[in-house]
């Protein structure tokens, strides 16, 4: 846009601009553009010659907008590049790519660090350096044909590290797709979860115990109500015959020997209970001694 003194003084007493410091004599500018958006304008203006500018000015002052345009661009897209790259070099889980075939082009420093292998080491591998043999050949088969067909595959995984120690990942592999929808890359994002499992596994051990205690305790206070019921019979039945008028001095005084062992044996069920319920409560440790 090329304006003159009488051009800007219209423009201002429309209210479409605002007039700051000296009103200039002409006033030349071209817009910045960030793709098809304008992303600002490019201005020069004299306060002295009315003539200063002309057609050649305006072709000049766009060539130069285009190339300064080109270089914010370029600029914006290798800080993009930079984010991209810090946040892919410093992600807390394992980020690999390989090419179509299949081959390691690049590691981050999380997946050396989980695998003990070094991006050097790494690169121009292929990822079975990390089979562990927990998987058949059908589940590879079946996770390349999905990303191939460029689907998403998502599964868990036990791989091997570099000292041939195991550990379990949560694995997400998508297909990198260029403009005309061709694969050109795959992309693995990998958490180690072996952590994880291992919670769970000793989650499920104490739950398969505590259901095992549960059990016991059921079948111990079952025994412990038989036993306890056998002599309270005994001693309920035989006190029961003692106060019969039929019954002779020689059968009460068996009865009363048979309530006799049948108290004993109840207080000898009792206090071993309590015994045991001392025990588990820690107020007394056993120690065993061997003996001669």
């Amino acid at each position: 846009m090329l304006l003159t003194r009488n051009q800007i003084s219209q423009l201002a007493e429309s209210g479409e601009i605002n007039i700051i410091g000296t009103r200039s004599e002409i006033w030349l500018g071209v817009p910045l553009f960030s793709g098809k958006k304008a992303m600002g304008a490019m201005v020069v203006q004299s306060y002295d010659n009315p003539y200063a500018y002309n057609k050649d000015s305006i072709y000049i002052l766009e060539l130069m907008a285009h190339e300064l345009s080109s270089y914010i661009a370029r600029k914006e897209a290798e800080q993009d590049t930079l984010k991209l790259s810090k946040a892919i070099e410093q992600n807390p889980v394992s980020i690999v790519i390989t090419n179509k075939e299949g081959f390691i082009e690049y590691v981050n420093p999380k997946f050396s660090e989980i695998t003990g292998y070094s991006g050097k080491e790494a690169i121009g591998q292929k990822p079975s350096i990390l089979k562990s043999g927990a998987h058949s050949d059908e589940f590879y088969r079946e996770l390349w044909q999905t990303i191939t067909s460029g689907k998403d595959w998502q599964g868990e995984m036990q791989n091997r590290k570099r000292d041939g120690s195991f550990y379990w990942e949560n694995v997400i592999i998508s297909p990198i797709l260029n403009e005309s929808g061709k694969i050109t890359n795959f992309v693995a994002v990998k958490e180690d979860i072996t952590e994880k499992k291992n919670i769970i596994e000793e989650l499920k051990i104490a739950k398969e115990k505590a259901e095992e205690s549960d059990r016991l305790k059921t079948a111990f206070l079952q025994n412990i109500s038989h036993e306890i019921r056998t002599p309270l019979n005994g001693i309920l039945g035989f006190s029961e015959l003692l106060i019969q008028e039929w019954t002779s001095p020689e059968e009460r005084i068996e009865y009363n020997e048979a309530i006799q062992i049948s108290g004993k044996r109840l207080i000898e069920i009792v206090s071993n209970v309590l015994d045991i319920s001392i025990i588990e409560t820690g107020q007394v440790i056993l120690n065993p001694e061997s003996s001669t």
